[in-house]
């Protein structure tokens, strides 16, 4: 079976007659998006609205403080809430580009860009170490690149360069040389939110699309001068970012009562619950049937939480019995996972416990047995005492 991922793009650019320096990289972009909407920051743009987003994921080549309303909060909750990003870095940074890496808790330089060690701003970069996921082995090239960079402290699977400059290149006016200079670099989030981050835009512009190849890794000229790898790059960047590489989609999430396997309007405290979740990955298009993975349910309300690891029936399926808690209320219950890597679920809804009714409460709790016992004797007490009193009356 086949699945076709729905992509909807919004591009945000400085001017509408951008769209000429980059038609080529739009052009693909098309290829790989059902809708591709392009914006001017002139006017402020909504990105959500009741809970529902217009746009799966934005591309960013302006820096204008004036495409978000809310002091760019919209930005943050559509970030948070499984939205992808690609940035382009202008040379003069700006507003929302500050904000956004202050958001990414990154660094960046536009002033001090990079050059290779014949003073040339133009950059053949060889070091190219996305992961597999991203990038497939062996299948890489040259970039050619110009522009700024940024650095990364402590990357690890979440947050990783995806170009490195060589030991030829290095910034001027910095200590920085070779591997401490990323042009390029990639986040996610555990919710499955993805970033894509150039410190310029030069590398999906025409003109870098067309330039050659003209010296090798060894810095020695070639004979006969090489298409580049940039294009390539980018469809590969943008199948990652649209999930379209690899993708965890959730065919069902169900709960119901465990034993009538009905789904009541409100459940009871202490009831017992099923819940049940089936999923498959999606890989270039083709579903697979995921390996055993650790899936977790959790029922959460202010001060009361519970969390359990849910039974793999087979491959895709989980399944678990909760006991609800003894304190009624409304409660969130969600099933995820926290793979390492890129691939999570995560689904969410909520359900209402209410409190026993009085013809469902217990009338005998074991607890009450003695006091019982004491109200029977008292009981058989005063009939004696009264049987007594009336035969000592005669």
């Amino acid at each position: 079976m086949l699945f076709i991922l729905f992509t909807r793009v919004l591009i945000l650019l400085n001017s509408l007659s951008e769209k000429s320096q980059f038609s080529e990289f739009f052009d693909d972009l098309g290829k790989k998006t059902d809708i591709a909407e392009y914006h001017v920051c002139s006017d402020q743009i909504f990105l959500e609205k009741a809970g529902f987003t217009y746009f799966d994921t934005l591309i960013v080549m302006s820096g204008k403080n004036t495409c978000f309303s809310n002091n760019i909060q919209d930005l943050w909750w559509f970030l948070n809430n499984t939205g992808n990003i690609i940035i382009f870095v202008p040379n003069n940074g700006g507003y929302l580009v500050e904000n956004l890496f202050s958001y990414f808790n990154l660094s960046y330089s536009s002033k001090n860009i990079m050059q290779d060690m014949f003073g040339s701003p133009q950059l053949i970069l060889n070091n190219i170490v996305a992961p597999e996921s991203i990038i497939s082995k062996g299948s890489t090239g040259s970039i050619i690149y110009r522009g700024g960079f940024g650095t990364l402290e402590n990357p690890n699977e979440f947050r990783f360069p995806l170009i490195l400059g060589g030991f030829e290149h290095f910034a001027k006016g910095t200590n920085s040389f070779a591997s401490f200079l990323k042009p390029a670099l990639a986040l996610q989030s555990r919710t499955g939110s993805r970033a894509a981050i150039f410190f310029s835009d030069y590398i999906v512009s025409n003109e870098a699309y067309h330039a050659m190849i003209w010296r090798n890794k060894y810095l020695t000229n070639l004979s006969d001068p090489m298409p580049n790898y940039n294009r390539r790059f980018m469809n590969d960047i943008m199948d990652w970012l649209f999930h379209k590489k690899s993708e965890y989609i959730v065919k069902y999430f169900d709960h119901c009562d465990y034993h009538s396997k009905t789904r009541p309007q409100q459940y009871v405290v202490e009831q017992s619950i099923y819940v049940s979740i089936n999923f498959s990955e999606i890989i270039s298009g083709e579903e697979k049937l995921p390996t055993n993975t650790n899936v977790m349910v959790e029922l959460f309300m202010q001060g009361v939480f519970i969390r359990k690891n849910m039974n793999h029936v087979s491959q895709g399926f989980y399944e678990s019995v909760l006991k609800l808690p003894n304190k009624h209320g409304n409660y969130k219950l969600r099933v995820f996972t926290q793979n390492i890597g890129y691939n999570n679920i995560n689904e969410e809804t909520f359900i209402a416990i209410r409190p026993y009714s009085i013809k469902e409460k217990r009338t005998h709790p074991s607890a009450s047995i003695p006091y019982k016992f004491s109200v029977y004797i008292l009981m058989i007490a005063s009939v004696i005492v009264y049987i007594m009193y009336m035969f000592n009356e005669k």
